[in-house]
């Protein structure tokens, strides 16, 4: 990735303070999806930072994971797996129901386990910030699923490094630190 992609990307990123609870500096993607340019380099960039290996599956968190995570399973000719609310799911006897906790939510998440190969596994999501909810999914993962935790690559295109979402998960020794990659750094 080029440091003027990463600034032009920056550039569309809107930080809304006190949103979703006071405290929180939420940072909106809204603007960038809303620039087709802006959206074809952030897309750009998220390939740019995927595995080598061949990727067998790409999961996705709802709901703004989705945007992406679609694009990068048509990109990689790969299945693409929903992680949704619990409640939103249909009922079928192969969904994966986990808790999750995020900043600021707690909810039961979960996706259908039929569309999943067990091959490397491409989990996106739009922002990493203190890692809770990609841990719950890789634990849902690997103890649900029985999926190689070192088969299983994060994607991001905002990491909040000050939320220490990253080293939260290199210090539970989720996965391995090759396999974590954000686009865009703040």
């Amino acid at each position: 990735m080029k440091v003027s992609d990463i600034d032009f990307l920056k550039g569309f990123i809107r930080t809304i303070e006190d949103y979703p609870i006071k405290g929180v500096s939420f940072k909106d993607i809204s603007p960038l999806l809303a620039n087709v340019k802006a959206m074809k380099t952030a897309t750009e960039c998220l390939v740019k930072t995927l595995p080598t290996e061949v990727i067998s599956s790409v999961m996705a968190v709802e709901s703004r994971g989705f945007i992406f995570g679609s694009v990068l399973s048509v990109v990689n000719n790969a299945p693409f797996i929903m992680i949704r609310k619990a409640a939103k799911l249909p009922p079928v006897d192969s969904n994966v129901f986990f808790n999750s906790k995020s900043e600021y939510a707690s909810e039961k998440l979960g996706f259908n386990s039929s569309f999943l190969s067990k091959g490397i596994i491409l989990l996106h999501d739009d922002v990493l910030a203190t890692g809770g909810t990609s841990k719950s999914v890789i634990e849902a993962l690997v103890e649900q699923c029985g999926i190689d935790p070192s088969k299983i690559y994060l994607s991001f295109l905002v990491e909040l490094s000050f939320l220490k979402g990253k080293d939260f998960l290199l210090r539970e020794n989720i996965i391995p630190e090759k396999n974590i990659k954000s686009v865009l750094v703040y």
